[in-house]
């Protein structure tokens, strides 16, 4: 199994496609993220708008700390772990 994975990654770094697996991740997850705060919104009775909205302020700020301690890794000399 491994060696399966090991080859599909090196597929998809050869291809160049490094950056568009990155994105879709980020976008799965966003996804994920809203239709969980959809479903469980509805088990405790929170409104979809408020669901969303809740997700619509979270994500965006927890993004932003991963990229401060990115920016803390590199010793503040690139930001956003590049």
């Amino acid at each position: 199994m491994s060696e399966f994975l090991k080859n599909i990654v090196v597929t998809i770094y050869d291809a160049g496609l490094t950056n568009i697996v990155y994105y879709m991740f980020h976008v799965a997850a966003l996804v994920s993220i809203f239709l969980m705060a959809q479903w469980l919104g509805k088990k405790v009775n929170i409104s979809r708008l408020k669901s969303f909205l809740l997700v619509l302020i979270i994500y965006p700020l927890m993004y932003a700390w991963m990229l401060f301690y990115f920016w803390m890794e590199s010793g503040f000399k690139t930001f956003g772990g590049q």
